[in-house]
C-alpha cells in the first residue's frame, strides 16, 4: 500500500463516511472500486465508488467510461477517481458526463491528495 493510498482515505473522510474494500456489484461479484464514500447532500445520500490508479501515465477516456459502467453495475451515484494525472480528453469526458447525466465523476490527482493530507496534518510540503 502506497503512502498516497493511505493518505487518500484520510482525506476522503472529510467528504463523508468512507468504507475501504471492494464494493460488490448488484449481482454479488466484486467491482474494481477500492472503497466507497457516502455523503449527505441535503436530504439525499450520495454514494461514490473510489477508484485509485497508481500508474506512471495519465488516465484516459476509456477509464472514465469504464468507471461509469462500474457505477451502474454497483448501483452507485458516481465515482471518485484518484490518479497521478488525467489526460485533457479524460477531464473533458468527465465534464460531459457530469453535465449531461445524473452520474458524477470526480477527478483528483495524487498531488492534490498529498497536499490536502499535508494540510490536515500540519506538514510543510516545502520543508
Amino acid at each position: 500500500m502506497t503512502d498516497t493510498f493511505s493518505n487518500m482515505f484520510t482525506v476522503l473522510k472529510k467528504l463523508g463516511d468512507v468504507s475501504e474494500g471492494q464494493v460488490p456489484f448488484k449481482n454479488g461479484k466484486l467491482s474494481k472500486f477500492n472503497g466507497k464514500v457516502s455523503s449527505k447532500v441535503g436530504n439525499t445520500e450520495v454514494n461514490l465508488g473510489i477508484l485509485h490508479y497508481d500508474w506512471n501515465r495519465s488516465i484516459g477516456v476509456d477509464k472514465i467510461n469504464q468507471a461509469i459502467q462500474q457505477t451502474e453495475k454497483a448501483g452507485l451515484d458516481g465515482a471518485l477517481m484518484v490518479a497521478p494525472k488525467f489526460s485533457r480528453s479524460a477531464i473533458e469526458q468527465a465534464y460531459r458526463i457530469n453535465d449531461s447525466t445524473n452520474k458524477r465523476i470526480l477527478l483528483m490527482e495524487e498531488d492534490e491528495i498529498n497536499a490536502a493530507f499535508a494540510q490536515m496534518s500540519g506538514t510543510n510540503l516545502n520543508a
